[in-house]
């Protein structure tokens, strides 16, 4: 499985179209997809495991948009 990482964020990140993206692509619990936008709000790092390269892609992709930081960790 590839794993993301979220470490950092930009000045206007949407919070909760984060919890919702991660909710929506990874399957998290609100509270779980919750608590990883916080904890990546206050520097902190957050390791994602996704089920395919396709979903990381994607994931990426669209969490870069909405301003975070993060890179794939090929399987």
């Amino acid at each position: 499985m590839p794993k993301v990482i979220l470490n950092g964020w930009n000045e206007g990140a949407l919070k909760i179209s984060m919890t919702h993206l991660q909710q929506e692509m990874l399957g998290l619990g609100l509270k779980q997809a919750k608590h990883n936008v916080d904890s990546v709000m206050e520097g902190q790092t957050i390791v994602l495991e996704v089920a395919d390269n396709a979903t990381a892609d994607a994931f990426v992709k669209r969490a870069l948009n909405l301003g975070f930081n993060c890179e794939i960790v090929p399987e």
